[in-house]
């Protein structure tokens, strides 16, 4: 019975959309923003995030008058916090205004999970995924717990199924992943590079909005001549806590000596939190942050299996990566593209004494892994540039040449 509900209302909205569009038509000016990010079970969450944040602002920022440039959201917080730094065409997409223009945008960005777009609403509207990082691990088909469909749901779901036309990708290797991934043709990969990662190379008006907190305090830490090392793990399926390290008072010691703050950010969904005291040496920002615009001014990223350390590799500084539980997460994790250590550029520690040894060279100055850093750098990203928002517009234009 669910189905047949799911169908009957879903068939009734797409009747509507049609209708709807024989007065409103979309036009190649309207560009329409969305991201929701997956919070648990099948609840996603509205978030001001990812690539799609980044073009949104160099859009917006620039101020082109020619262009009408909307985001949709939800969230009341996130609207009102838009609108208070002037970006004023934010919508519930449940409102009036915001039916009206995501049925008028020619152009949709997202770059998280198609499942969260209301498919009724981009009926005739070209469907870009900007995605939200390199894979590391499998995703989506190729992770063996992807679910698959019984045969006549899946089909329900394939009728109102709104196919994603291109998908905006970094080389050859996450093209690849996407194929196989998310069935992505050839022809739909177009290989410009992450909006987002531009910021590693200047600034953006606007970048910290919502981790403005963070982004002041790290900055000042920065000013104040800090050493600063930040620690960001991926998170366990299992729910296994594997930051209890910080606890250690031989790090706190090696911080203290040194002049150094370690910044401690974990994954959103990771079922853990770091709410024990850490102490004057740690800083702790919130999982939801958006740490991007504050890694400029870091000096060394610790991490595990996050891919968070392919977007590093730009900034051409240490990585280490903190992996006691190696062998245990390849046996149960959704598995990796490549071996590990054909992905991975930096020394890998086992234990408390070899992550602070590690840390320790970072202070010295030490570096071993620059070329290997280069070799895995070159192979990730086509464009080291910061450029990446410029070619994406620049491409879009290029469409609608095509469609004269």
């Amino acid at each position: 019975m669910n189905k047949i509900k799911f169908f009957i209302i879903n068939l009734l909205k797409k009747i509507i959309v049609k209708f709807l569009r024989l007065f409103i038509r979309r036009n190649n000016r309207y560009y329409m923003f969305y991201a929701k990010m997956f919070k648990s079970g099948k609840i996603y969450e509205d978030v001001f995030l990812h690539n799609t944040k980044y073009l949104f602002l160099y859009l917006t920022n620039k101020k082109e008058k020619i262009l009408h440039i909307t985001w949709l959201c939800d969230d009341e917080t996130i609207r009102s916090n838009l609108k208070k730094h002037g970006y004023n065409n934010i919508y519930s997409q449940k409102s009036l205004k915001g039916i009206y223009y995501a049925l008028r945008s020619k152009y949709w960005f997202y770059d998280f999970d198609p499942y969260t777009i209301k498919t009724h609403l981009i009926d005739g509207a070209t469907l870009i995924n900007c995605w939200h990082g390199i894979p590391l691990k499998k995703i989506a088909k190729d992770n063996n717990e992807y679910p698959i469909r019984p045969f006549i749901e899946q089909k329900i779901y394939d009728f109102f199924k709104k196919k994603t036309d291109y998908y905006i990708t970094n080389g050859e290797f996450d093209s690849s992943c996407f194929k196989t991934a998310l069935s992505a043709e050839e022809k739909s990969l177009i290989t410009l590079g992450s909006p987002r990662l531009d910021v590693l190379f200047k600034d953006f008006q606007n970048a910290e909005m919502f981790m403005e907190k963070d982004f002041i305090n790290i900055k000042s830490m920065y000013e104040q001549g800090k050493k600063l090392f930040i620690y960001m793990p991926t998170f366990r399926d299992t729910g296994k806590n594997i930051s209890s390290w910080l606890k250690s008072d031989r790090l706190r010691q090696f911080l203290c000596v040194n002049n150094a703050i370690l910044i401690c950010k974990l994954h959103p969904i990771d079922k853990n939190s770091l709410n024990f005291e850490l102490g004057k040496e740690f800083y702790k920002m919130d999982s939801k942050s958006d740490v991007y615009p504050i890694l400029k001014y870091t000096q060394s990223l610790i991490t595990d299996y996050s891919s968070i350390y392919y977007d590093y590799l730009l900034l051409n500084k240490s990585i280490i990566y903190y992996v006691p539980d190696l062998i245990e997460y390849q046996e149960k994790c959704h598995g990796f593209y490549r071996p590990y250590e054909e992905l991975t550029a930096g020394i890998k520690t086992y234990n408390e004494d070899e992550l602070i040894n590690a840390m320790q060279n970072v202070i010295d100055g030490k570096d071993d892994y620059k070329e290997q850093r280069k070799l895995l750098r070159d192979k990730m990203f086509k464009y080291q540039d910061g450029r990446n928002c410029e070619r994406v517009v620049e491409w879009i234009k290029s469409l609608d040449n095509k469609e004269k």
